[in-house]
C-alpha cells in the first residue's frame, strides 16, 4: 500500500502469512486488525503484520525491517501477436525491456473468451497452450537477463465468471489483469442506451463488478472510456462515478493499473488521469504499472511520467506480481530508472482494441 513499502518484501520473504482474498474473506476478520494495520489487504491478499501486532498487544514501537533485495523493476502489461493486432516476437520485448533496464516483463495477451466473442482480438482457445510455451521459451531464453513472466488480460463479461476462472485456473500464471472495453461490440451491444452518461456509470460499474468477483489481481486502464467517447466524456460527472468505483474496489484488496498507453492517444495522459490517482492513494488502493504495449519499443513507455504522477500523488510504491503474489518496490527505486526516459508518440494502436 502507499506509505508501506516493507511490506511487499515482509511477504516476498515468506515472513507474513498470507490467505486468499476472495470477497467473502474479509467477513471473519475482525474490523480492529483491518483498521489498526495488523492485516492489511494487498494484491488479492490478507496480510498479518507481526510488528505492528506487536504494537498494538504490547505498546512497543512499529519496527522496521531493513532486506537487502534488489528491487524488481517490471513492465506488468503487454501483449502478443496471437491476439491479433500486436507485432514483434516475444524476444523483441525481452530485449527492449533489457535495454531499458528493467527487471523484467509480464506477458499478459488477450485471453480468448466463451462463445468466440471478439475472436478477432484475442487469441483462440486452442492456441492459450501455444502462448504459455511461447513464453516459457522466452523466460528460458532471458533467463539471468530478464525475468520474463506469465499473465493474461481478461475481458470482464457479466454472467460469464465460472468460465473466466477456469481459463484463469487452466495454466500457472503469475499475474491476472482484469478490464473492460466499453466498445466491444458485445459491450455495447448489451448496455448501450443512446445515452453516454449513463453507459459511463455502467462501465465504471462493471469495473467494480470485476473487482468483485476476487478473479484479478488487478483492473487495467480504469478511466480507458475517455478516449472511446471523449467527445462525450464529462470528466467532472465521470470523476463521481470514478469516486464510487474507487469505494467499492477498496473493499476487495484489488489492485488499479497505471497504464501509460493513454499518452499515445489523443487524450495524451495516463490511464487512469492524473487528477484521479489523489484519489487512489487516498483509499490505499494499491497500483501496478504497466505500458500496454502491442509493440516492443513501447516497452516501459511513459513509464517517466507515470511514476512521477503516482509521486506527485502520493504513493510511496509500485507492486509486481508473481505466483498471484504481490512484492513492493519503492517508487523512489523507478524514480532512479526512469530519470531520463521519454515517450515515443507512435500512431494510434487498431481502433479494434484501444487501450488493449
Amino acid at each position: 500500500m502507499p506509505g508501506d513499502p516493507e511490506v511487499g518484501l515482509l511477504r516476498e520473504t515468506g515472513l507474513f502469512p498470507a490467505c486468499k482474498s476472495r470477497p467473502a474473506a474479509k467477513e471473519f476478520l475482525p474490523k480492529e486488525l483491518v483498521s489498526s494495520g495488523v492485516v492489511r489487504r494487498l494484491g488479492g491478499f490478507f496480510l498479518f503484520n507481526p510488528f505492528t501486532l506487536l504494537r498494538e498487544l504490547f505498546g512497543f514501537p512499529e519496527l522496521s525491517v531493513s532486506l537487502v533485495m534488489k528491487p524488481s523493476l517490471f513492465d506488468s502489461h503487454m501483449h502478443t501477436p496471437l491476439c491479433g493486432h500486436a507485432q514483434g516476437e516475444l524476444s523483441d520485448y525481452a530485449d527492449e525491456a533489457c535495454r531499458k533496464g528493467l527487471d523484467g516483463i509480464i506477458f499478459t495477451c488477450h485471453t480468448p473468451l466463451p462463445d468466440g466473442m471478439s475472436a478477432e482480438v484475442r487469441m483462440k482457445a486452442e492456441e492459450l497452450p501455444e502462448y504459455v510455451d511461447r513464453v516459457a521459451q522466452c523466460r528460458a531464453e532471458f533467463k539471468g537477463r530478464c525475468d520474463v513472466r506469465l499473465g493474461l488480460e481478461v475481458d470482464f463479461v457479466p454472467g460469464y465468471e465460472s468460465a473466466l476462472e477456469k481459463i484463469i485456473e487452466s495454466q500457472p500464471f503469475d499475474y491476472i489483469i482484469g478490464s473492460v472495453h466499453p466498445h466491444l461490440p458485445e459491450i455495447r451491444d448489451a448496455f448501450w442506451k443512446e445515452d453516454p452518461i449513463a453507459y459511463g456509470k455502467t462501465y465504471f460499474d462493471l469495473q467494480a463488478r470485476a473487482a468483485e468477483t476476487g478473479l484479478f489481481d488487478t483492473i487495467a486502464h480504469p478511466d480507458v472510456l475517455k478516449i472511446v467517447r471523449w467527445a462525450d466524456y464529462d470528466k467532472a460527472l465521470m470523476k463521481e462515478e470514478f469516486a464510487r468505483f474507487l469505494d467499492r474496489v477498496a473493499e476487495t484488496g484489488v489492485c488499479l493499473e497505471c497504464n501509460t498507453s493513454g499518452l499515445i492517444r489523443k487524450v495524451q495522459e495516463i490511464h487512469p488521469a492524473p487528477d484521479l490517482l489523489p484519489m487512489i492513494a487516498e483509499r490505499g488502493i494499491p497500483v501496478v504499472i504497466g505500458s500496454d504495449a502491442h509493440d516492443p519499443l513501447r516497452v516501459g513507455d511513459g513509464f517517466r511520467e507515470g511514476v512521477e504522477a503516482l509521486a506527485e500523488a502520493g504513493f510511496k510504491e509500485l507492486l509486481v506480481f508473481t505466483e498471484r503474489q504481490s512484492q513492493s518496490v519503492p517508487l523512489d527505486s523507478w524514480k532512479a530508472l526512469v530519470a531520463d526516459w521519454s515517450y515515443c508518440l507512435q500512431n494510434e494502436a487498431p481502433a479494434s482494441l484501444h487501450g488493449g
